[in-house]
Formats: C-alpha cells, structure tokens, sequence
C-alpha cells in the first residue's frame, strides 16, 4: 500500500487510466493539484499501479497516452524539457528518459541559450508525423515571445 504523501492534501481530482489484459500493470493515476497549492507541489503527478502497489511515479505537464499500455510523460522547468516514454509490455516496465529542449545548452539558434529566456507553456497539437510540441519561450528582459516546435513519439526529429 502506498504511504501517504506529503501532497495528498493538494489533490483536486483524480483520474485513472485502466490498463487491460496487462500482467504488469493495472492501471494509471493521474493526480491533479487544486489552485492554492504551493508551487513546490503544483506539478500533476502519476503513478503507476499493479495489484495496489506503486510502479512507477513522477510528475508531468503532458500526459500522452499513445496505446493502451504506451505513455508519453512531458515535462519541463524554467529552462529544460523532457520527455519519460513508459511502455508497458510482455517484458515489463521499460522507462526511457530524453532531453528534449535545454537552454542551458549551446545551441545554433543563439536566441535560445539566452540567460532572460524561460519555457513558460508547452502545448499538444497531433500531426501526421506524431504528437507536436509547440514550446512557448518567455524572453523575461525584453518581455518577448518565441515559439519552438518539437515532434515527439514515433517520427520524433527537431522541428
């Protein structure tokens, strides 16, 4: 049984994702925060479940299911984002982690590796080529805008 967390008192609501005919995993909880929450535990959380047990847990701001036992997990800070693609199959729980966007990072795009910029938003919209991201960058110093796309799943490549 999982212990109670420090951010259960946060939840607003709840919603599960069953995952049939799966001998690894039951099913998915998605947590989300109610609006006073401090901003240190704002961020929805998952876990995954088999038989009452807790697999696997994180936080998102994106969660894609992509198949009934496939999940794209999108997060990101200030300056980073990333992506936990979780497949659920006959060998179990396999979990691979990526960077997709770091701008601390040097990038030929001089734009992005400035110190003002933040990730502020980052949207879903499908394509034909997958799930697109489309990131939202807060230039703090000059109170601007940019916008970078990514194409995450299958067909992933930087846009």
């Amino acid at each position: 049984m999982l212990k109670e967390k420090e951010w259960f008192a946060f939840i607003d609501s709840v919603s599960c994702i069953p995952i049939p005919n799966n001998q690894h995993a039951d099913s998915v909880s998605l947590y989300y925060m109610k609006p006073n929450t401090p901003e240190v535990l704002a961020t929805p959380k998952f876990i995954i479940w088999k038989d009452a047990q807790a697999l696997k847990f994180g936080e998102f701001n994106l969660f894609i299911p992509q198949s009934a036992a496939n999940f794209l997990v999108i997060s990101y800070r200030k300056r980073s984002l990333s992506l936990c693609d979780i497949q659920i199959g006959a060998q179990g729980l396999k979990v691979s982690n990526a960077g997709l966007l770091n701008l601390n990072a040097v990038h030929t795009d001089k734009k992005l590796s400035d110190p003002c910029n933040e990730i502020s938003s980052v949207e879903r919209k499908k394509s034909k080529n997958g799930n697109v991201l489309k990131v939202e960058i807060h230039q703090s110093c000059l109170g601007t805008y940019m916008y970078k796309e990514l194409v995450v799943g299958e067909k992933a490549k930087e846009n």
